[in-house]
């Protein structure tokens, strides 16, 4: 077996990513830490539905979730849009993924599940490029497309 099973699943504090990552990881594995983080969440732009809920509110919904690293009740970061100098090419938003990285290689697992969302993944995957001089991010923004994929699990060891 290749794929290691994880140690922790970060998760983004939106609903929906939550609802995925309780699907692809607790179902068989209830002792599974979760850990939300508004580093790993959706770009903010003008959608209303990459808004996040009251801290309080999703805290309820989720309470297997560790939302320690969430500090603010209300979201704070909708208020300062990551759509400059375009909404697929966030100067914002590949900031805040590369903070991610660091978050993340600073975390004593070895093995970290991330469910987040596919805007925030393209910002982070952009931030390598390939052999070839192509972002892995393109390769990954079409199989995502192509497949529809649903879980959508980064493994960073």
């Amino acid at each position: 077996n290749l794929i290691l099973p994880p140690e922790i699943v970060v998760v983004s504090p939106l609903r929906r990513a939550i609802q995925t990552a309780e699907l692809g990881f607790r179902a068989n594995r209830k002792d599974l830490p979760f850990v939300a983080t508004e580093l790993a969440r959706e770009r903010v732009s003008l959608h209303t539905c990459d808004g996040r809920r009251p801290l309080s509110e999703i805290k309820a919904d989720f309470p297997f979730v560790d939302f320690a690293e969430v500090v603010d009740e209300a979201d704070t970061m909708w208020l300062s849009k990551e759509d400059q100098p375009s909404e697929d090419a966030s100067e914002a938003c590949a900031l805040r993924a590369a903070a991610f990285l660091g978050w993340l290689h600073a975390r004593p697992e070895k093995t970290i599940a991330v469910v987040s969302h596919w805007v925030f993944y393209t910002h982070l995957f952009k931030l390598f490029v390939g052999g070839d001089g192509q972002a892995p991010g393109a390769v990954f923004n079409e199989t995502v497309r192509r497949n529809q994929v649903n879980l959508q699990a980064l493994y960073y060891r």
